[in-house]
């Protein structure tokens, strides 16, 4: 019985030899050259439709893009020259402002300097008259036979010095302030000089009045007196030659 199946299960020589002729049979066909050829230009023409679509989608969006850069440049632009006339008018409104306030300030200046100038003509002129007063009150001069008129003649001095020295002295306690502080102390220190020889050259009486005999009074007084003309003569004249030296650099003319 075994041997009965083995016998009906193997295939047929027939069977087995269609078999290897259907294996092993090459195509009975082969594609044309010209169906090639048509399958390579539609593929190249899908590839060229392609490539052209995504150029022309690039092309408008960097067209669009190019356009909404514009657009905002354009408004930016607008912005700014808004904003240039807005910061020109507030310029041009401080510059008026500005100015305005300059030629306050250059008046005031014009004017304390005008000024100025004028207190350094009054303070010299009145240290000249000072000066040639004292001087005049000094100098050797001829006695009037007429005891009366000498006299009158020495009081017209000492009344010309002393008028000249209270004159000087108001104008300076008044006016100083246009000076600098160390030229005020320049001034005020010939004032302090001039005082010192008034009160010398009228020391007599105040000597009588101490209490010293008229001899004494008479050589105290003398000594003083010598004293004041030392300083009429060499002491303020420099100081004076200082402070005209300054009124000359302050006028521009040194």
């Amino acid at each position: 019985m075994d041997r009965k199946i083995c016998k009906e299960t193997q295939p047929s020589v027939g069977f087995v030899t269609l078999i290897e002729k259907t294996q092993y049979m090459p195509p009975t066909t082969t594609p044309s050259v010209s169906i090639l050829f048509i399958n390579t230009v539609v593929f190249g023409l899908i590839v060229f439709v392609i490539q052209k679509i995504i150029s022309n989608s690039s092309d408008r969006k960097i067209a669009d893009f190019k356009g909404l850069i514009d657009q905002q440049l354009l408004s930016y632009k607008n912005l700014y020259d808004q904003q240039l006339i807005q910061y020109k008018v507030e310029f041009d409104r401080q510059m008026e402002g500005y100015k305005s306030e300059l030629k306050y300030l250059n008046d005031r200046l014009l004017a304390l300097h005008t000024k100025r100038f004028e207190v350094v003509k009054e303070v010299n002129d009145r240290l000249v008259r000072l000066d040639s007063a004292m001087n005049a009150l000094v100098r050797i001069r001829p006695t009037d036979p007429d005891k009366d008129e000498d006299a009158k003649i020495k009081q017209g001095l000492k009344t010309e010095a002393f008028e000249a020295y209270a004159d000087y002295n108001n104008y300076i306690l008044f006016n100083k302030i246009y000076f600098t502080e160390d030229f005020a102390d320049k001034l005020e220190e010939i004032r302090k000089q001039y005082f010192t020889v008034q009160w010398d050259l009228n020391s007599s009486e105040r000597f009588i009045n101490m209490g010293l005999n008229e001899i004494d009074a008479h050589r105290e007084s003398a000594d003083a007196a010598l004293k004041a003309l030392s300083q009429i003569r060499q002491g303020i004249p420099q100081a004076i030659s200082e402070v005209e030296k300054e009124f000359r650099e302050m006028l521009g003319v040194a």
